[in-house]
């Protein structure tokens, strides 16, 4: 007889629901799974690769994703996602104030 065990894996830490950050500074979404498994980032329904000015990291339980300078584009919803379970951020980016020289 084999028994087999569905792991279940939920979040234990969701995503900051709300964050504001000034442009051309760091950002650090950050969550926790239950178990050590792969995510999915998403940026306003389009899945991230990586592969540009944002990096994902999976340390263990904790997922991560950081963009070492935002600008204004950067603005949106966030999604990190593990087989039916999502948490999400609402990410603002602030334009820095233009001075105008007289």
């Amino acid at each position: 007889m084999i028994n087999c065990a569905l792991v279940f894996s939920t979040f234990t830490k969701n995503l900051k629901q709300i964050v504001e950050v000034e442009e051309q500074t760091a950002l650090s979404l950050e969550c926790e799974t239950s178990h050590s498994i792969s995510t999915k980032w998403f940026h306003n329904g389009k899945e991230i690769s990586g592969m540009d000015h944002r990096e994902i990291i999976q340390e263990g339980r904790l997922h991560r994703l950081v963009i070492s300078r935002t600008t204004v584009l950067d603005t949106g919803t966030y999604k990190c996602t593990v087989k039916n379970q999502t948490t999400e951020s609402k990410v603002t980016v602030k334009g820095k104030n233009t001075k105008v020289l007289k």
